[in-house]
């Protein structure tokens, strides 16, 4: 099966790829750089081979989203494009003073038994 094709996915599985594609999509990376990466999540197989952070290269396990405007924020434009672990992206954020943690709207954890996705549905101050 050629990357980014998902007609051998179940229902679930092909909605997780486009929910996948979307996130990396709203991140400015383009459709078919987006597709390659959630053909990298070998859906069902119990394995799942990450990309790797471009700043620590710390493979990726967090999957997370935040409106375009903070990343544009946060993000040094040569590296707009690429894929940053959440470690990196919180360090930027500290670093340049941008508060994300109210724009943060969705999460997963990639592990390697098993995946998990965290919606924010209640945000509580500390």
């Amino acid at each position: 099966m050629p990357r980014g094709d998902k007609s051998a996915y179940t229902d679930k599985q092909k909605r997780k790829a486009e929910k996948i594609e979307k996130g990396y999509r709203d991140r400015g990376v383009d459709k078919d750089e987006a597709e390659r990466v959630v053909g990298q999540f070998e859906m069902g197989s119990g394995t799942v081979s990450r990309q790797r952070c471009k700043l620590c290269d710390r493979p990726e396990k967090f999957n997370f989203h935040v409106p375009d405007d903070v990343w544009t924020r946060v993000v040094p434009t040569a590296l707009s494009g690429s894929v940053l672990c959440l470690f990196c992206f919180d360090a930027l954020a500290e670093i340049r003073g941008v508060e994300y943690a109210k724009s943060l709207d969705e999460l997963w954890f990639a592990g390697d038994k098993a995946v998990f996705g965290f919606s924010v549905k209640e945000r509580v101050a500390l």
